[in-house]
């Protein structure tokens, strides 16, 4: 065929070979739009190949814009992205399609170590199945896995076995001298000495010592409206009450036991007097009120860590943060008054007999013959 300009060559060429060219610009844009991604390959690899499509687009002058092909990435996400591609489209700021390639970059990663560490924490019981099997082939013949536990029936084997006859130190059967509980000079943790030398852990707590201390500590509680005190001691006057209770925090019912005035004695050396002190002896911590200090004229400053007390713009005193709580800085609160006094001869010995974890009025009475507790008169009731 002879052309005679090249115009001619050009047209004849596009007649020819242009409806294939045709054909192939709607292939590409079919791929386009019927591209779907799945679970099983990278997210990222298959956006660039839906990236290449749109260049592909373009080289034939369908030039897409950038905001519709990252519109289209995300559109075609798999399943499992579908909340990650939910908060895509809920951004305001325009991304491009590169910016939108790398954050799916940055999640692909992050799922595949959550897949990583899965895997590892399910491995280790893996490992335990295989180890139990050291004689398997190398070939391709199955081999049947061993189901005993050799390792743990040798180990078994191997552990300490029971002690035959008594043990030396406590008279029981059943283990060792030298792993005996009751071993005076065996070493354990968490372990309280008592006055005695004898020992007790966890499970043979001392309940003298529990039953009977009392902190000394003195806290503001602003949610009280009254003022507690667990230690008779501590107050300077006295008057016996039954009958009466209060309700605790958790809704729990507290018995009153009397109810008097105790001194808090500041390390500033101002002296506070707590009237209508009741004495509850279940309470854990000595409560002062703060709801009846303001009603009495003292102002309470918290800042800083810190409470100050003051009155009618004079200092009193001040507390320290300790644990969430604050607690007032006080001297020694041991008051050297005589309780006693306050209380009749019949509830003085109910007093001693609650302190002592209420042993028998035979031991108070000895106890008090050795002038270790103040004597009393015992009345007997029929």
């Amino acid at each position: 065929m002879h052309m005679l300009s090249g115009k001619d060559m050009w047209d004849a060429l596009e007649a020819k070979f242009g409806v294939s060219d045709a054909g192939s610009e709607l292939y590409v844009m079919e791929q386009f739009y019927d591209y779907k991604m799945v679970d099983d390959r990278s997210v990222v690899e298959q956006a660039h190949e839906i990236r290449m499509l749109a260049k592909e687009l373009e080289n034939n002058n369908y030039e897409l814009p950038d905001k519709f092909v990252a519109g289209g990435i995300i559109a075609k996400l798999p399943h499992s992205w579908s909340d990650f591609a939910t908060s895509l489209k809920h951004k305001r700021p325009e991304f491009s399609v590169s910016d939108l390639i790398g954050s799916l970059g940055v999640e692909e990663k992050a799922r595949a170590k959550d897949v990583r560490g899965k895997k590892v924490e399910g491995g280790s019981s893996a490992n335990m199945v295989q180890k139990k099997n050291p004689h398997a082939s190398h070939n391709n013949k199955k081999v049947k896995p061993d189901v005993k536990p050799k390792a743990v029936t040798n180990f078994k084997k191997k552990g300490k076995g029971k002690a035959k006859g008594d043990c030396f130190v406590c008279g029981k059967s059943g283990h060792w001298a030298k792993d005996c509980p009751e071993r005076k000079d065996r070493k354990s943790a968490n372990m309280v000495i008592s006055e005695g030398g004898g020992t007790s852990g966890y499970g043979k707590i001392l309940p003298t010592v529990l039953s009977v201390f009392h902190s000394p500590d003195w806290w503001v509680d602003t949610g009280a409206n009254i003022h507690v005190c667990a230690d008779i001691s501590l107050f300077s006057s006295y008057q016996v009450g039954r009958g009466s209770s209060l309700l605790m925090g958790n809704g729990s019912l507290a018995a009153v036991h009397g109810v008097g005035m105790v001194d808090l004695k500041f390390t500033s050396g101002k002296t506070v007097q707590l009237k209508n002190m009741q004495h509850v002896p279940s309470i854990k911590k000595n409560l002062v009120s703060g709801s009846l200090l303001c009603r009495e004229g003292f102002r309470l400053v918290f800042k800083s860590n810190k409470c100050v007390v003051s009155k009618y713009g004079t200092f009193v005193g001040k507390g320290y943060d300790s644990g969430g709580l604050f607690r007032f800085s006080l001297n020694d609160m041991c008051n050297n008054h005589n309780v006693v006094n306050h209380i009749s001869e019949n509830d003085e010995s109910n007093v001693w007999h609650s302190r002592l974890c209420h042993v028998n009025f035979g031991c108070m009475t000895r106890l008090a013959n050795m002038s270790l507790i103040p004597k009393f008169t015992l009345v007997k009731r029929f």
